[in-house]
């Protein structure tokens, strides 16, 4: 929650007025999923991924 209320804090320091909603399903961390995924296959592929960090949940989206 505290990551949240910060990121939260961020957005209304540059958008005092801004409507905001969380959205909690599963389904909401496919793009996380896809993220991780093709950071894999580049990886993979023997692309240079050294100016990247893997996404993460730890590491928010």
């Amino acid at each position: 929650m505290e990551q949240i209320a910060g990121m939260v804090d961020h957005i209304r320091e540059v958008i005092p007025n801004a409507k905001l909603v969380y959205n909690n399903s599963p389904s909401f961390n496919w793009t996380l999923n896809f993220r991780q995924q093709v950071f894999d296959a580049w990886e993979k592929a023997g692309k240079d991924v050294s100016q990247y960090d893997r996404p993460s949940y730890e590491r928010g989206l």
